[in-house]
This record gives structure tokens, sequence and C-alpha cells, in this order.
């Protein structure tokens, strides 16, 4: 019976073998014997199967199979190792180890691998008359450490604007990990409120150990001088969580009123007077319930406004001269100017008796006043010498009285009143409290205090006292917590909360404050208008934004910073060196400035006229002098403060007001018949006024590159090449519709915003080739260092200027860096 087992037993131990030995894959022959490597099996993740350690039932070490037949011979002198290596996305091989006699083969299972894990390999060594020699050994891949460096997780400030913020780990995340955060330990999609949150970022894949990167993000609420009034019943504030535009709240209405940074707001009669601010350049605008004009372009600080004038500071860093008081008459000829009142810094300007009171200072000062139309400025003084050597920080006049908070910084400062009605100017002291925002409503002067002892003691918020006050003892406190900026309406006061920066309610009736702003979501606005223009400057992208009637903001790449640097409506702008010339636009009122880009001074007003495609050529300026009739080329001395008076015309033909090119001592442009297509011209530069250009082919625009000009037939909708050495012209394109062109150097890019063509084109010059790059409207190209600029927009023109309702797209601004477009700002 046992014999029998024992046969049973050999039997199946064959047939287990000869199975094995079917499985055998590709052969190799080292050293003169066979080699069949094994398959690594696929693991999940990724794509190998480590094999379950165990689940062989040979012994390790090299011992033959039993039953071995004594009549066969038995491999000797081979061996295989364990092998223990960290991931580093190649792959590793286990082998035996000694040699191989010729004319043997050996089968490899498992022993192939990339990805960490543990596998179980093993190696089946046969040959005719030899006992078959099964070996084992394990193949170790260890997770690999994510490298130092590699990832980074840096901490962020940022300022509070009601929306959720994140943080990002920058650098290549290796291949097959995933990456968690974490904020405050909870798995969320990023954090809204005020203060510091710890991040982690938890980085781990089947390759790689966990690593865990963390970093601060704060989220901060900056307190800053934000500006409100009253008119008609609705309150006009800054909103911090949208830009600082502006806004009205009337009745239980939000709404945003447009996309100015309205700053220094005063009320006269049924308008609101504000500074729409800029970087570079801003305005004074009124606004009624009809209307929103600008006024006057000026960097206007602390305007008020008297009798049919609006007077305003300006405080330019290096404006030398030029700053002080002006006076603007709002009922001015549209090319007269603002008359300079007091040369120097002022601040708080309040217009009493024929006379302006102001701080003498950017923001605080000696009081002083000067006539309004104009004269010596002297130092008020009061009866009994309080205010002798101390500075106004802020002042409100109500009546006949003014009320100031002034002081000294060693001293401190202190709420004074003065009535101007009074020949003495005797001054009484109201309350130990500094206050800021100064606002008067009935019998109460109600402020924010920023004492730094009172509200240390008794903590910050709005306080009053009545208007009669006077005495050493702090004011009443209404409101109990950190806030900013103050005004009313005679019901209610309205104040900015720190915490959220929310513009709250309080009604004074009833000693209770609403949130106006509670769920707030800024307003998506889609409306565009005005021109298309993209340029660059110092690495910096300027461009026309249509999403803000047509004001100029300029784009930081690196950091990713968007600014408006132009508040007015521009047409067009242009940089010559340190000079930046733009042109404004107040309905069909064109004017041009010029702004020296270092000194920060004020831009200085060079043409009262429409000025279109300057050029700047040696020492002049070529432009288009866009006229009510007709369009001249004209050419004046860029030293010229003056284009209208110093300029002189080139040629007599009337132009298209789009292009320019100056090259050698041509002028190149297009001509704009009364009757007929445009057609594609040159002139000497130094041409008379009765002088009519050399006609080239018909051209409507046209671009310049490496000695030839790319001009656009818009008759036969072709792309002509023109050499100006040789005269010779060529067809590059057919069957195209543009309208702006550009190069970059190399090839010509052009915008067709016709409806089944619409989007952005590249025109590689060396084949003739067309190639659309952007679907969509595109207008405004511009070639920049890093790429090709334009903006997503389609203008229809009448009388040359963009038509209200007929100006559609996007707005967004793009770039085409080459392989790809981006939209780099969509607001």
């Amino acid at each position: 019976m046992k014999k029998l087992i024992c046969a049973i037993v050999a039997i199946m131990l064959t047939f287990t073998v000869a199975l094995g030995l079917c499985a055998c894959g590709e052969t190799e022959t080292p050293s003169g014997g066979n080699e069949t490597p094994g398959t690594e099996q696929p693991s999940t993740p990724g794509t190998e199967q480590p094999s379950t350690p165990g689940g062989d039932t040979e012994k390790p070490g090299g011992e033959a199979e039993k039953p071995a037949d004594p009549a066969k011979a038995n491999f000797t002198g081979l061996t295989m190792n364990d092998v223990t290596v960290t991931y580093d996305g190649t792959e590793h091989v286990v082998t035996i180890s000694g040699e191989v006699q010729g004319g043997a083969s050996v089968v490899y299972e498992n022993n192939k691998a990339t990805n960490a894990g543990t596998y179980n390999v093993k190696a089946t060594v046969t040959k005719d008359n030899y006992n078959t020699l099964v070996l084992n050994a394990k193949l170790v891949i260890n997770k690999a450490n994510i490298a130092d460096g590699l990832l980074t997780l840096s901490d962020e400030t940022v300022e509070y604007d009601g929306l959720s913020h994140t943080l990002a780990i920058v650098g290549n995340v290796p291949d097959g990990c995933t990456v968690t955060y974490l904020y405050n330990g909870e798995n969320v999609d990023g954090v809204t409120d005020g203060g510091e949150h710890i991040v982690a970022a938890v980085v781990e894949g089947a390759n790689y150990n966990k690593r865990t990167y963390t970093a601060k993000l704060t989220i901060k609420t900056t307190q800053k001088q934000l500006y409100s009034a009253m008119l008609g019943g609705a309150v006009y504030f800054q909103n911090p969580l949208d830009g600082d535009t502006l806004y009205k709240y009337y009745g239980t209405s939000l709404t945003r009123v447009n996309k100015d940074e309205a700053e220094y707001m005063t009320v006269s009669g049924d308008a609101l007077y504000y500074t729409s601010k800029g970087l570079f350049g801003s305005n004074i605008k009124k606004l009624t319930s009809s209307e929103n004009t600008a006024v006057y372009s000026a960097s206007g600080e602390y305007i008020t406004v008297s009798d049919g004038y609006i007077y305003y500071a300006v405080n330019g860093l290096l404006g030398g001269e030029k700053n002080g008081i002006y006076r603007y008459s709002l009922s001015a000829a549209a090319d007269e100017t603002a008359t300079q009142l007091y040369q120097g810094k002022a601040s708080w300007l309040t217009v009493y008796g024929g006379n302006v009171y102001f701080a003498a200072g950017a923001s605080k000062g000696k009081l002083m006043s000067v006539p309004v139309g104009g004269g010596t400025a002297t130092s008020v003084a009061d009866k009994d010498g309080l205010l002798a050597e101390k500075n106004v920080a802020e002042m409100t006049l109500s009546g006949d009285t003014l009320f100031l908070n002034i002081g000294t910084t060693t001293s401190g400062y202190a709420i004074f009143r003065i009535n101007l009605a009074d020949a003495n100017k005797t001054a009484v002291k109201m309350t130990t409290d500094a206050g800021k925002n100064l606002t008067v409503i009935g019998n109460n002067l109600y402020y924010i205090n920023n004492d730094l002892l009172t509200s240390n003691v008794f903590g910050k918020g709005v306080c009053t006292v009545t208007t009669s006050a006077s005495g050493s003892l702090p004011g009443t406190k209404l409101v109990d917590e950190n806030v900013y900026s103050l005004t009313g309406d005679g019901n209610s006061l309205y104040y900015y909360r720190n915490t959220d920066k929310h513009l709250m309610k309080y009604s004074l009736s009833a000693k209770t404050a609403v949130d106006v702003m509670e769920n707030f979501v800024p307003v998506e606005d889609n409306s565009v208008m005005g021109y298309a223009v993209t340029k660059e400057y110092k690495g910096e992208i300027y461009y026309v934004n249509p999403r803000d009637n047509g004001a100029i903001y300029k784009y930081n790449s690196a950091t990713r910073g968007n600014f408006k640097v132009i508040a007015d409506s521009c047409a067009d702008f242009w940089f010559d060196g340190d000079y930046m010339y733009y042109s404004t636009y107040n309905v069909t009122n064109y004017d041009l400035y010029r702004r020296e880009m270092k000194s920060g001074a004020e831009a200085v007003r060079v043409s009262k006229n429409r000025v279109d495609a300057l050029t700047f050529a040696g020492d002049y300026i070529y432009y288009v002098d866009n006229g009510g009739t007709a369009n001249r080329i004209r050419k004046v001395a860029k030293t010229s403060s003056d284009f209208d008076t110093d300029s002189v015309q080139v040629g007599k033909d009337n132009v298209n007001w789009q292009v320019l090119e100056v090259v050698g001592d041509k002028l190149y442009y297009c001509s704009n018949p009364t009757v007929g297509y445009k057609k594609f011209c040159y002139i000497d530069v130094n041409a008379g006024e009765k002088v009519a250009g050399t006609e080239v082919t018909y051209g409507e625009t046209f671009t310049y590159l490496n000695g030839k000009f790319y001009v656009y037939n818009q008759k036969d909708k072709k792309i002509y090449s023109y050499d100006p050495n040789g005269g010779a012209t060529a067809i590059l394109a057919s069957n195209v519709e543009i309208v702006d062109m550009i190069s970059d150097g190399k090839d010509v890019y052009y915008a067709s915003n016709t409806k089944n063509n619409e989007g952005l084109y590249k025109l590689t010059v060396a084949t003739g080739e067309s190639t659309k790059i952007h679907k969509g409207a595109v207008d405004g190209l511009g070639a920049t260092s890093k790429g090709i600029t334009f903006l997503g927009v389609k203008i229809t023109y009448g009388s040359e200027m963009p038509v209200k309702g007929q100006v559609t797209g996007t707005g967004y601004l793009y770039l085409y860096n080459g392989t790809g477009v981006t939209a780099l700002v969509k607001r």
C-alpha cells in the first residue's frame, strides 16, 4: 500500500513539474544555457503584482526538488539571492549567480519589477540528464522619499474679500502621487475667514513615502480709508469686496454703479463728485441720476464743491510746483484748464466765506486759508492760541462751525471746534478723544475713536459728543467694535466692520446695526465698451480695458497683478523712452496727454484734439490729426507741449486713423478717400501740406517686418507683401477679412471678426500659410516679449468711434505664447 501511495505522489510531482515547464516564455542562451525571463505580474495600483510570500513549496538555497533521480546529475554552483532596492523609476531584475551549464534552460517567474513592492522570484533550471533545480528569492523595491527641494508649500498673506482662498504645492509632483490639502486639520476646499490658517499638503503615492508640507495662509483685513457719501436717500460707497468699486445702497437694494475706484466723495445739489482713481492718472467725475461724466482729468484729492466751482488738491510725490490747491469751473469750456490757488501740498479742503480752509500738508498740517479767487495763503490763528503749532489731521464743516482733529505727535490729538463766523475764532476743546471721519448729524458729532490712550482704555469704536460739548472727557461709545470709514445720512451711521469689511448701517434711534452686505457676492458684469489696444512697456502688458469703459490697465506676468493706471476712457496709448502718451475721450471730446513715467509727475495735456497713430522717429512725432471732416498727418518736435500750435501738416491726403510707419525718409500710411477703397501710400517725411502721396495698392491696414510691408487689401480680401526697395508686390494670402495686423519679428498675425472666420490667425511668411490659433472675437493685437497679446472684443465703429451697444465679446486679455492661448485677465 505504501509503495502505491509513493508511486502516486511521484506521478503527481512529475506532472506538476511538467506543467511548470509548459509555462516557459521566450528563451535566451546565457553562457551556453537557455534562460527564460519571467513576466512581472500586474499590481494594483501600477502594473506589477508582487507575489505573496510563502507561496512556493520549493526550499530556498538551490536544493533540488525531491525525489531526485540518482541516475541524473545535479546542478552545482548556482544561487539566487534576495535583492532590495529603492524605487527609482527603472526596472530592476533578479537573476541566477554562477555559471549555467551549456544546454541548460532557465525559466524565471516574477524576476523583473519597477514599482515599489515585494516580489517572490522563482528560477527553474532544466537540462537533459540533470535533476531540475528550483531557486527562490525576493525582490524588494522600497518606496522612495520625495527629494528635498522638489516641492514647496509657502506662506502666503492675502486680503480678506469674502471669497475662499487656498495654497498650492509648487514644483513637479512625482508621477502617480496625489496631493491632499488640509486646512486647520480639515479636508475642505479652502478658507474664507480672516486670521491665520495652518495648511498641510499631504503628498503620497504607490512608489513614494508619504510626505507632509505645512505653511501658513493669513487672510488679513487691512484698514484703509474708504469713501462713502449720501445722495438722494442712498449711500454711495466703495466696496472693498469688489476692488473698491462704486456701489449704491438704497432701501434694501445693493447695486454696483460702475467700476470706478471712487475716492474723496462729496455731494453738491443733486450730484455726487468723486475722484476716479488710477495708478498713474485719475479724473474727477460727476454722478447724477441721469449721467456719469468726467469733469476734469486730474489726480484730485480732498475735493469740495462750492458756488459752481470744484476745488481739489494735488499731492504728487514728485509734483514739485504743480502740487497745490486748484479751482475748476463746472461750466468751463472743454479747453479750459484749472487755476492753481496755492502752491504746496494740501489736505482737508473746506470752503467758507470766500476762503478755502485747508491743512498745509498731504494728509495733515497747519491750519491755513487762501482766497477762493487766489492770493496769499495765511495761517489761521484762534483767540487763545490753542491751535498754535498744532497740525490738523482731519476737519469737517457744519454751518459756521469747523470741527477739527488737531494736535501733535508728542502731545497727542483731540477734537476741537471753531466758529468761523466769530471774528476771534475762539477754539474750544470738545473731548480728549482723537477722532477720524468726523460726521455731524443734528446736535451731535460722531467719530471713530483713534486716540492712542482712550482707545486702548475704552476700546475702539464709534463715539459721539454733542456739538456744544467742551471739556476733557471721552465721548460716549455707540459701537463697540473695530470699525473704519464713517459717514451718516441724518438718521443712521454707516461704517465698515473690520472683521469682514462689510458696510454696516447703524440706526441712531434703535441703536442697532444691520449688515448692508450680508450674503454679498460680487457682481459679474460682462458688458464691454471702448477701443482695443495692448502694448508692452518694461516687461509689463498695458491694455485698454473694455470691461472698464476703456481705462488703461497694466498686467505683470510675474506677480499676476492687474492694476488700473489711467482712470480716463482712452482710445490709444504709446510709449517713447520714459514717456507715455495717451488719448482720452469723454463722449466726443478727445485730449492727448503726456506723462513722464519715472517722476510720477502729473500728466501734461499736449493736444486738445483727437490724436491717433503716434509714430516716433528721431526728434519728431508723426501722428494722425483726426478732424471732424478729414484726417491729416502732422509732424511735431518731441519737445513740444502744444501739438495744436507747434505741429505742421505732412501731405494733403485724408488718411485712415489706425496706422502710420516711418521707414528711412518715407512715411507710410493708408489713404481714406471720400469715394472708393482705402489705398496703401507713402510720402516724404518732409513733404508739404499740398503734396499727394504715392499710391502702391489698395490697402486698409498694414504691418512692417524685416524690410517689407504686409498690406491688407480690403477690396480683394488679400494680403500683399511690398518691398519698398524694389517696389515689388506679391500676393501672400487670399480670402481674408482683417481688422488688425501685427508682426512678431518673424511672422504676421492678424485678427478677423467675420461671422464664419472670427479669430486670431498666424501667417507664416516663409510659406504663405495661414493657421487659425484662436477662435472668437479678437482685436488690439500687441507683439510682446511674452508673445502675441490681444483682447477678446469685436468693435463696430461709427465715425471712427466705438458704437455703444455694438462692442461685443468677453473683453478678456489673452496671450498666445507660441504654443497655446491663455486668458491672463478676466475682469
